[in-house]
């Protein structure tokens, strides 16, 4: 149980406002080119470097277009220089074009272009001419052609740049290579599994998530008096983040000196394989935060183990009293060192998810255990540190069971080792000196609600051996709230709170869905008038059938796609919002025939308005994408559709084939997220990738098969749910 002494987790916002150093929401609009150089509303110079004048303000936000040429120093925002200080923290919130962005080479200017022309073949190419100028424009058509021109000599390679992005304290206004310097986030495409988002840690970038989705985020950064720590916010549902208004403590880096420092943006590619598409900042601010300017920042319990005398029994710096195993541990004058058999711990209120320690080891050196995750002394999990080794443990019932163990990496006589354990609750990350044990990492739930941390001792100092010693003990809780003075603003997070629609598709076989009412079945309420449920068809020459056992399937195959694309709708009396979700089972294929799945959700207008996303799997691929699975967006607005706007993120094994996945999407006619299987990997607004764009008005509702470079060859559409705010609720905002 929590003792008298434990630091609860309190809202930051009943902490009064820490001073802000510096504050930029872009409230002036600014031309494309003359960013660089201006200052924001309180005095501070916007430094950085713009080349190619893709830096633009507009509506309030920062804008980074796509790069005609890739690479770091031709796309970036600094502000400083500021005075290295304990509890200096900045924060940045940013919608990356794409977390995938890496530069790339055309291989055909003229396919390209003639790709373009003809687009999704739903439209005749004289058509579509005629439409352009009345299209809605993302990017200049000569602004694309030239980076399409460029491409087909570009030379620099992903690995070269390491990263398309980086966000964080830099001792340069433009650094060399921003992926390999200073305190920074660092986001790096990766090709099926979209992006790797990476924080530096004593000169190294340790993994903090290998699926990175294409959301918006707040970085954050709280400088330390040596190194810094790092923290992470985003909307609800988005895995390896806290939800908004709490941010995550992710990884504490030990390194770094630097006096004079830069708060710094970077970005070195923007968008994928010459699509188009706008990086987006929200906002900046750099403060002073009192509360974190301790040496343990954010921590529930944290003590430096520095005194004399039994560990058991003290005061820690924070969390409280020191309990358990009387004579396990004694502190000195460095450190605490092992001095008997036992654990020793600390109980916060809360779980702890990041824990960091430094170990020691003078000479031949014992072992020394950190513990997290404790009900009580029998029931933990554990990392066991010995010279050349160290093991993943859980101890149930008293009994330990080695889960996992790395051989050369652990204690080394003669010198320190920090020692981090990344824990959100799922999965659990050991990092040593900046280096992630890839062995060691592990997904677990099991006690994952067990909030004792601390240390285990196996005895005192045997004949020939030195007790390691442990210093600068901390334990942060898996979310702690943003402070006021770096809060930004929030992420869009409307959903339906009630359902209108739920349609298990579960009538008699029907050749063709268009005309089917459902009358209520699978406890269906319509969304049109009078509460039925009526599909139409809304576009396509194919079929969406029903078989009559339970589903409604794309009649294609791996020899008879889908020939154009094929939707089917309901209508719609909540043009507020719609929360759209369908579970879909994708085709299989037998031996080496071809699956395509592309089977998805749409918000219709009319004929000529629509948003779609789509699920996308195709084994035609070589390489990592033959087994690679992706959501992805197409806009038909004002009759025309650039199929090179497309927003999408890959998912890697998050869709398969034959596996049924959720697909979600919540959308009020001009902003929409995805959810793939519970989890947000998409968000895009309308009206930032057109300017100006008023919304559509959501009329009608349904499931689609979409084209993306190939059709559908047989999914199914196993149930389609359809949901919208309260009524007190409606409305946008």
């Amino acid at each position: 149980m929590p003792d008298q002494f434990t630091r609860p987790v309190t809202d930051a916002g009943a902490v009064p406002a820490a001073p802000v150093a510096l504050q930029d929401d872009f409230v002036r609009d600014l031309e494309p080119g003359t960013v660089i150089g201006t200052t924001t509303p309180d005095g501070h110079r916007r430094g950085g470097a713009d080349p190619e004048g893709v830096l633009t303000v507009r509506d309030g936000v920062l804008r980074i277009r796509p790069l005609a040429e890739p690479g770091w120093g031709r796309a970036s925002l600094a502000y400083g220089p500021f005075r290295r200080r304990a509890g200096l923290a900045m924060a940045v919130h940013v919608l990356n074009a794409d977390n995938g962005s890496a530069p790339y080479r055309l291989g055909s200017f003229h396919r390209r272009v003639g790709r373009w022309l003809l687009g999704s073949g739903e439209t005749p190419v004289l058509r579509r001419i005629a439409l352009l100028p009345r299209r809605w424009r993302c990017e200049p058509l000569p602004r694309r052609l030239l980076r399409w021109v460029r491409a087909l000599k570009t030379t620099v390679t992903a690995e070269q740049l390491g990263g398309n992005l980086a966000v964080g304290w830099f001792a340069a206004e433009r650094p060399a290579n921003p992926a390999e310097e200073g305190g920074a986030w660092v986001v790096r495409g990766a090709g099926p599994d979209n992006a790797h988002l990476l924080c530096r840690c004593a000169g190294r970038p340790v993994p903090v998530d290998s699926r990175f989705p294409n959301m918006p985020m707040q970085y954050i950064v709280v400088l330390r008096e040596q190194g810094a720590a790092y923290y992470l916010s985003s909307a609800r549902d988005v895995a390896g983040a806290a939800p908004f208004p709490m941010m995550r403590p992710v990884a504490i880096d030990p390194s770094g000196h630097a006096e004079e420092l830069w708060a710094g943006l970077h970005q070195s590619a923007v968008c994928e394989i010459g699509f188009s598409g706008d990086t987006q900042v929200h906002g900046v601010r750099v403060a002073d935060v009192a509360d974190l300017a301790v040496w343990y920042g954010t921590a529930q319990a944290a003590d430096g183990l520095t005194g004399a005398g039994d560990l058991a029994g003290t005061l820690a710096e924070t969390g409280g009293l020191w309990t358990g195993s009387p004579g396990a541990f004694r502190r000195t004058a460095r450190g605490c060192v092992p001095s008997g058999t036992g654990p020793v711990l600390l109980t916060p209120f809360v779980p702890s998810g990041l824990i960091r320690a430094v170990v020691e080891a003078a000479g031949r050196s014992g072992a020394v255990t950190l513990v997290w995750r404790a009900v009580d002394a029998g029931n933990c999990w554990q990392l066991r540190l010995e010279e050349g080794r160290c093991s993943l443990e859980v101890r149930s019932a008293g009994t330990v069971r080695m889960l996992c163990a790395v051989q050369g990496r652990g204690l080394t006589p003669g010198r320190a080792v920090d020692v981090q354990v990344m824990d959100d609750g799922c999965r659990i990350q050991v990092v040593l000196d900046g280096e992630e044990l890839s062995e060691l990492a592990t997904d677990g739930t099991l006690l994952a609600e067990g909030c004792g941390v601390g240390l285990a001792a196996e005895g005192p100092a045997v004949e020939g051996r030195d007790p390691p010693l442990v210093r600068q003990f901390e334990a942060h809780p898996r979310a702690v709230p943003i402070p006021a003075a770096l809060r930004l603003t929030a992420p869009w997070s409307d959903a339906g709170s009630r359902k209108v629609v739920e349609e298990l598709f579960t009538g008699p076989p029907r050749d063709d869905l268009d005309g089917y009412d459902s009358g209520g079945a699978g406890g269906g309420a319509g969304g049109g008038a009078g509460g039925r449920l009526v599909w139409r068809k809304l576009t396509g020459i194919d079929r969406i059938a029903l078989d009559g056992t339970g589903g409604a399937r794309v009649m294609a195959g791996p020899d008879r796609p889908v020939r154009r694309r094929l939707a089917y709708g309901i209508d719609w009396a909540h043009p507020e919002l719609a929360d759209l979700s369908a579970v879909i089972r994708p085709p299989e294929a037998e031996g080496d025939e071809e699956c395509r799945g592309r089977a998805g959700l749409i918000f219709w207008q009319d004929p000529d308005n629509y948003l779609m996303v789509n699920s996308w799997l195709d084994n035609s691929h070589s390489g990592g994408f033959k087994h690679c699975g992706a959501v992805s967006s197409f806009f038909h607005l004002n009759g025309f559709e650039d199929i090179y706007d497309a927003a999408w993120t890959n998912v890697g094994d998050g869709i398969r084939p034959g596996r049924p996945v959720t697909l979600r999407v919540v959308s009020d006619g001009d902003r929409y997220r995805v959810h793939v299987d519970g989890r947000a990997v998409l968000y895009r607004r309308l009206s930032d990738i057109y300017p100006g764009f008023p919304g559509l008005t959501i009329r009608r509702v349904g499931i689609l098969a979409n084209w993306e470079w190939g059709h559908d060859t047989g999914s199914r559409f196993l149930s389609f749910t359809a949901g919208t705010r309260d009524a007190a609720g409606s409305g946008r905002t």
